[in-house]
């Protein structure tokens, strides 16, 4: 029980400013939060699986490779959320369908994932538990959708009092600043 709390401590709150939950607060600021979490969580749970195979593997990439990749992906990050969307989808964001929210979560939140700290987390957990490693993938998946569910519910809230272009300007701007972070360390 106590490697399971500590394991699901470190994720989550390794989670909350991340940028996947940036991602998913952003996206539920412009759509309905329960499919916006949902398509998040599985794309969560596919991440924290391939953590578990093959997490391990991250750590042989050059780091100069990774830090471009990482760079070229936050910044089209950036370039995503300040993509306006359609007088439609403002005005009557209920007519988009389940499956597109979801599946544009899905996506977003799955390529976010990659190389990310949470993940990373996860396989560095893996690799030194191999005996627990269903304790590992569970306490860890718990904590990013359940960390992932709070970003979702305060995008929405969010939405309330600031409009959804707003909020993806900002999300724009943290992922473009964490780009040029990441590029000039």
């Amino acid at each position: 029980m106590g490697t399971f709390v500590l394991i699901f401590g470190t994720v989550f709150l390794s989670e909350l400013p991340d940028k996947t939950s940036l991602a998913a607060m952003t996206l539920s600021s412009r759509y309905r939060a329960l499919p916006v979490w949902v398509g998040a969580s599985l794309a969560l749970l596919a991440q924290t699986v391939i953590a578990l195979i093959a997490g391990s593997l991250l750590g042989l990439m050059p780091h100069p490779v990774l830090k471009i990749v990482e760079v070229i992906l936050f910044w089209a990050f950036a370039l995503w959320m300040l993509k306006p969307e359609s007088d439609e989808k403002v005005s009557d964001a209920s007519r988009i369908s389940r499956g597109s929210v979801i599946t544009r979560a899905f996506l977003l939140v799955f390529v976010a994932e990659f190389g990310d700290l949470t993940q990373i987390a996860t396989a560095v957990w893996a690799s030194r538990l191999p005996h627990q490693i269903l304790v590992v993938g569970m306490a860890a998946a718990l904590a990013l959708v359940l960390a992932n569910g709070l970003s979702t519910y305060a995008g929405k809230q969010l939405s309330r009092w600031i409009a959804s272009s707003w909020i993806a300007r900002g999300a724009s701007a943290m992922f473009f600043v964490i780009g040029l972070v990441i590029l000039l360390r």
